[in-house]
């Protein structure tokens, strides 16, 4: 005959039972639902380091550009002070105000001016005074733009709208 089993073995099959169904919870738990996660964490935390990398290197960069600009318009400055000298010694005339301006579009220094000069003895009579304004790349003396008093209103007016352009950018 068989013998019932006794319930404090009965107590230890079923502590068995749930001590083995625990313990596969909590690997499937770490297996499926927390390495995962922590993958993804980590993951999202080297996007986020790289996003910050990228970040800082081009705010370097942008910083260099930046200096290299501001050494591109102090010397502009200062370059554009000597070309305006050579160019008033080369004209018979009176020149008018000069500006200089280094233009980050078009990578070039550039010289606002021109002159003014009478024909004949009379300095009063206008319609013996000529005159030029011109835009000029300080260091190839490349005319970009010009206009003189033979060209007109209208030239002038689209010459003063062409440098104000070139001159504030």
């Amino acid at each position: 005959m068989k013998s019932k089993p006794t319930s404090l073995d009965t107590y230890i099959k079923i502590s068995i039972i749930i001590g083995i169904l625990v313990l596969s919870f909590s690997i499937a738990y770490y297996l499926i639902i927390f390495l995962p996660q922590k993958e993804r964490t980590r993951v999202e935390k080297e996007k986020q380091i790289q996003l910050v990398k990228e970040k800082e290197a081009k705010d370097k960069e942008a910083k260099e550009r930046e200096s290299e600009l501001q050494v591109k318009i102090t010397k502009c400055f200062e370059d554009g002070k000597k070309f305006h000298q050579d160019y008033i010694s080369s004209i018979n005339g009176t020149y008018f105000e000069s500006k200089y301006n280094y233009n980050k579009k078009l990578d070039k220094c550039l010289y606002n001016g021109g002159f003014m000069a009478t024909s004949g003895s009379n300095y009063l009579a206008l319609k013996n005074v000529f005159w030029v304004r011109i835009v000029k790349d300080i260091y190839t003396n490349e005319t970009i733009l010009s206009v003189s008093k033979d060209d007109g209103h209208e030239a002038f007016e689209e010459f003063k709208k062409q440098r104000d352009e070139l001159m504030n950018n």
